[in-house]
């Protein structure tokens, strides 16, 4: 899809406001929420931070994000299929992306709820790795002397060499956590760099969390019988 110069600017603005932006308060959120021991909404809120950040990342690539809807695996797959974007994902952060993308959307308790009770760790990760994409990486810059530059190849290097430094040293310009790191507005720096590896003023080298796994099941499972009547109320999934 060819856009002009002004749709452009406006496409990286909506990616920035609406998704990144976004995703990073929905990614607050989820933390205050694991801290809190409220793991249904810890669940809801990580996916749809992690939705809003696959979303950012395809619009500032130009690729439409209409048919993606809540499925984050069919997010990741419409990223990879970018032929110059490869995500560099750890398995760990993968598999909790399939794990979201399960857990997630289960905010009515419609199935089986199951945590292992480091999941906070795992979403800092998964945040921290994704979060590097979800700027504008294919851009040209003209240097004084009229020579264009193409700044895709230095910008995914940059994403690249993120791994060979600790990860708090990364940042983005204007970004919203990077805002509130510095100004703990809201005390939302501070909800950030509570037990967290991969965001902060310096790096940690371990932390200590209690572990609490946890198995809930929903009425209509301990109840199999219940489920025709359920379902003239509400809707059974």
């Amino acid at each position: 899809m060819e856009l002009t110069y002004d749709q452009k600017v406006l496409l990286n603005n909506a990616a920035k406001r609406s998704f990144r932006d976004m995703a990073d308060q929905d990614y607050l959120t989820a933390r205050v929420c694991f801290k809190n021991n409220l793991p249904f909404q810890f669940l809801w809120m990580s996916q749809q931070a992690i939705e809003k950040y696959i979303k950012c990342i395809l619009l500032f690539n130009r690729v439409p994000v209409l048919k993606i809807g809540h499925n984050l695996v069919k997010g990741i797959d419409a990223i990879n299929a970018i032929p110059y974007l490869k995500l560099d994902l750890s398995d760990k952060s993968i598999d909790f992306i399939k794990y979201l993308n399960d857990q997630g959307p289960n905010r009515y308790f419609q199935k089986v709820m199951y945590t292992r009770g480091l999941e906070i760790i795992t979403l800092d990760r998964t945040v921290w790795e994704l979060r590097r994409y979800c700027r504008l990486l294919d851009y040209q810059l003209k240097t004084p002397k009229g020579e264009v530059i193409d700044m895709l190849e230095v910008e995914l290097r940059t994403i690249r060499h993120t791994r060979n430094v600790p990860p708090h040293k990364h940042k983005i310009v204007g970004g919203y956590l990077e805002k509130r790191l510095k100004d703990n507005k809201y005390n939302h720096g501070s909800i950030l760099t509570w037990k967290n590896f991969f965001f902060g003023k310096t790096k940690k080298n371990t932390i200590k969390i209690g572990r609490s796994m946890r198995t809930n099941f929903p009425t209509q499972h301990l109840h199999p019988e219940s489920l025709e009547f359920f379902g003239k109320f509400f809707k059974i999934t």
